[in-house]
């Protein structure tokens, strides 16, 4: 920052009552450093598109720090007033580096998308922390609210990738039009990890705010390794109109486990339909060999608004384990859908396909149902599967709405100890269970139920096909 508090920077622009394209920003090096508050960008605030920005560093790009005038050191292509797209952003190094309040943004103040974010790191991208302005580290495409315009989209190719202390991958739009794509595929690993000192937690999102009809875009990742821990989250959603938008995860081994130290909430993956909003839940989609949900962790698709929770794919080859609650024990460990109070529209469907699975210490598989809509249904797929210490899988209706029904489909021996199987209603029918296996094994206080609480309906059938009980 000099003497004028203005920041260091590197610029294309089309500036005020101007008419005509930015020109391009091409740096090629070995190293590039942005701090401090430093820019490089392209832009436009009349008539007229901001120009492509090309960094290619062979080893690294490091994006760090926050001026004395509280400007982030950024790099990025923006519509800041007028008409006309953001350029694209393309970044190609070995190790890309944002830190302390640094960001990658492609942005739309005015009428115009916002630009594609491409960024090819051959062995890591690090993005951490905050900056002494509040502005969290993170990479963003976003259209701003009263901007018309499509957020563009990410796509993030790596060996590893870690977000930590607050961090962010997002793309938003608050003004009118769809939120952006969200492609991430990291060889080795994707580590999304903690919260801010304030409780923010880190995060990878796809949001739609605006009042406009507007559609989130999807969040893809494919890796070896996906680490979702202490807070951490994956969202779809939007708090507009619009439908919330997919996730869809292929790693070899998931896992979601702990709670923030300030925020106390578990680590999630959730695609949402807000309070007030119109649309229907993206779906949820996660293909792995193992899966592991602990201390609290969740995998949710939940309906607030007017619109219907989206569909859960389990498929994993090897094994899926929901266990243990919260350090103070107020929340399960819980694969869900929801239809909150005051919400309409119908419970998603979960469908599990895995060789073993294993609840323990309360947790849960639930949809359910609290507003005007019916509860989804479960059906689960595995060779054997073990419920222990009040472990659930039920689909409930708290409203004059129907219950789901409970699909299980086991090749060899279902156990539940202390633990139950329910599809109940307060005042409409309750679902039908089914179960399938060769071995039925129940222990202590366990449960298959269905039930009606009130009202003139009936529970629904029990059917079990086994060898044993």
């Amino acid at each position: 920052v000099g003497t004028n508090n203005a920041s260091s920077a590197v610029l294309s622009e089309v500036r005020e009552g101007g008419e005509g394209n930015a020109g391009e920003i091409a740096i090629t090096t070995s190293a590039l450093k942005v701090n401090n508050g430093a820019i490089v960008s392209t832009s436009t605030r009349n008539q007229g598109d901001a120009g492509t920005l090309t960094i290619n560093a062979a080893d690294s790009v490091i994006l760090d720090g926050v001026g004395s005038n509280k400007q982030s050191s950024v790099v990025g292509s923006a519509v800041l007033a007028g008409k006309g797209k953001a350029g694209n952003t393309n970044i190609t190094t070995n190790t890309l580096e944002v830190l302390n309040g640094a960001f990658v943004s492609n942005s739309s103040f005015g009428e115009g998308d916002a630009g594609t974010i491409t960024i090819n790191a051959a062995d890591s991208v690090i993005i951490d922390g905050e900056g002494i302005n509040g502005q969290f580290s993170g990479i963003q495409s976003q259209v701003e609210e009263s901007a018309e315009g499509n957020a563009g989209n990410i796509l993030i190719t790596t060996d590893s990738l870690q977000a930590t202390n607050g961090a962010f991958i997002s793309t938003t739009n608050l003004g009118e039009g769809n939120a952006g794509t969200i492609t991430i595929n990291a060889a080795d690993s994707v580590i999304i990890d903690g919260e801010s000192i304030n409780g923010r937690p880190t995060g990878i999102a796809s949001q739609v705010e605006g009042s406009a009809a507007s559609n989130p875009g999807n969040i893809n990742i494919t890796t070896d390794t996906l680490k979702i821990l202490d807070s951490a989250l994956i969202s779809a959603g939007t708090s507009g109109k619009g439908d919330a938008g997919t996730i869809t995860i292929n790693a070899g081994y998931v896992i979601l486990d702990g709670e923030g130290t300030i925020n106390k909430r578990p680590s999630v993956i959730t695609s949402s339909v807000e309070i007030g909003a119109e649309g229907s839940n993206g779906n949820i989609s996660i293909t792995t060999d193992s899966l592991e949900l602990m201390n609290g962790a969740r995998l949710l698709a939940v309906t607030k608004g007017k619109g219907h929770a989206g569909t859960i794919t389990i498929n994993a080859a090897d094994s899926v384990t929901i266990e243990e609650k919260s350090t103070d024990g107020s929340i399960f460990s819980a694969v869900g859908s929801s239809v909150t109070p005051e919400a309409e529209g119908n419970g998603g469907e979960i469908f599990i396909f895995t060789d073993s699975l294993k609840l323990t210490d309360s947790a849960g598989i639930f949809a359910r149902t609290q507003g005007i809509g019916r509860a989804g249904s479960i059906e689960l797929n595995a060779n054997s599967v073990e419920l222990a210490q009040n472990a659930e899988i039920n689909s409930l209706s708290a409203t004059d709405s129907e219950a789901g029904n409970i699909t299980l489909n086991i090749f060899d021996t279902l156990i539940a100890e202390d633990s139950s199987i329910t599809s109940s209603s307060s005042q409409s029918a309750g679902g039908e269970i089914k179960i399938t296996a060769g071995d039925i094994r129940l222990r202590g206080d366990s449960d298959i139920l269905t039930n009606v609480n009130s009202g003139a309906d009936n529970g629904g059938n029990i059917t079990l096909t086994t060898d044993s009980i």
